[in-house]
């Protein structure tokens, strides 16, 4: 099954994939914290989650991270439900 980033970036109430929003969060600022760059923390989430690793995927999944790290809100692609950072 492909798994795609936007699948964690789900409400509170209709969170059923762990790490949810807030552990994915979490571990962007762990990783970036211990001093991996944004490719590598993408890549270690990749391996972490499971999640789908095309090009277009990890396009995005980098533009997750950065957005995270930069306190900027994240869109859900297909749901359209907006994450403040």
């Amino acid at each position: 099954m492909r798994r795609y980033i936007d699948e964690y970036l789900e409400p509170p109430e209709r969170e059923w994939l762990t790490p949810n929003f807030e552990g994915i969060k979490n571990k962007v600022f762990e990783y970036y914290k211990n001093g991996m760059s944004v490719d590598e923390i993408v890549k270690q989430l990749q391996e972490d989650i499971y999640i789908f690793t095309d090009e277009e995927e990890t396009k995005w999944e980098t533009e997750v991270v950065n957005r995270i790290l930069e306190g900027k809100p994240i869109t859900n692609r297909f749901i359209g439900v907006t994450f403040n950072n």
